[in-house]
C-alpha cells in the first residue's frame, strides 16, 4: 500500500531543501515529523504539511484497511527544481541587478512498513555488498607490504643534486 503527495512551486531553494530531506530519508513517518519539528529551516513547516498529507492520502485511499501511523515509512522523498522568478534591484548610477528567487517541487511517497522492504532500496544494498567485499579483501598497500621483505631503512643513503654539488664525486649524503 502507497500514497504520493507532492508540493509544487515551493518558494525555497532547492539546495537548501535537499539537506533537510537528506535528514528524514528512509525514516518512518513518526520519525521523520519528529525530527522536523526541532530542525530550524525554513523547509521543515512545508515538509510537516507534506508528509500529513501523504499520510491522509494513504489512510484516505485504503479505508476499509485500519492503517496505523507506526506502520508507515517514507519509502521515496526527492527534491526537484522548479522555476526561477525573475527579479530586479535598482542600484546606483541607472544600473540594476538580477535577483533570482529560485522554487522547488518535492514528491513523497509513502507506504506501510513490510520486513522485506528495504528503507534505501538497491542502491544501499550494493553499497554494503560492496563494503563487505572491501572488509574481506586486502587492500592494495597490504597487499604490496605482504610480498616485499622487511627493509631497514634507517640507513639508506640518499644522493641529492646539492649533496653532489658540494662533495666530491661518489661520496653520499646520509639521512
Amino acid at each position: 500500500m502507497e500514497a504520493i503527495a507532492k508540493a509544487r512551486k515551493l518558494p525555497l531553494s532547492p539546495r537548501k531543501t535537499r539537506k533537510v530531506v537528506a535528514t528524514i530519508r528512509n525514516k518512518s513517518v513518526l520519525e521523520a515529523l519528529e525530527t522536523l519539528k526541532y530542525l530550524p529551516h525554513k523547509p521543515t513547516t512545508y515538509l510537516i504539511k507534506l508528509l500529513q498529507s501523504a499520510v491522509a492520502n494513504l489512510q484516505g485511499k485504503h479505508k476499509a484497511e485500519k492503517i496505523l501511523k507506526t506502520s508507515i515509512q517514507i519509502k521515496e522523498i526527492y527534491v526537484d527544481q522548479g522555476g526561477v522568478l525573475k527579479r530586479i534591484q535598482p542600484r546606483a548610477q541607472g544600473r540594476a541587478f538580477r535577483i533570482r528567487k529560485p522554487t522547488c517541487h518535492v514528491t513523497v511517497r509513502v507506504g506501510t512498513y513490510t520486513e522485506h522492504t528495504p528503507l534505501a532500496g538497491k542502491k544501499l544494498a550494493q553499497r554494503n555488498a560492496t563494503e563487505q567485499t572491501a572488509l574481506e579483501q586486502p587492500t592494495s598497500t597490504q597487499a604490496n607490504n605482504a610480498s616485499k621483505p622487511n627493509v631497514d631503512t634507517s640507513r639508506m643513503t640518499v644522493t641529492t643534486r646539492a649533496a653532489k654539488a658540494g662533495t666530491q664525486p661518489g661520496q653520499d649524503t646520509t639521512v
